[in-house]
């Protein structure tokens, strides 16, 4: 499970949208989370935004949210035996 942003893909206030990437046995999956960064603002190494700033602490609240999501669905779905990849836990999480 990883955090990036696709500098390409600007929007009208020159911020680029956060992704998830979730890959499981080899299957790979992405989904934009919604949210948005400026690059200069965004830590590839940590995956988050840098700073304290209210948009920062919002916004790496939201990717902490996702990942505890992400990692109980797989969880669940480990236990429960049903075979599973990352499409599902894709599709669980939206």
């Amino acid at each position: 499970m990883s955090f990036w942003v696709r500098p390409s893909q600007k929007n009208q206030d020159r911020k680029t949208p956060i992704y998830l990437r979730l890959q499981l046995d080899g299957v790979r999956t992405e989904y934009s989370i919604g949210q948005y960064v400026l690059v200069s603002h965004w830590d590839s190494k940590a995956q988050k935004v840098k700073g304290l700033t209210e948009e920062a602490e919002s916004i790496n609240g939201t990717l902490g949210t996702l990942k505890a999501r992400a990692l109980k669905i797989y969880n669940e779905m480990l236990i429960s035996g049903e075979p599973f990849n990352s499409f599902t836990i894709k599709d669980k999480l939206i």
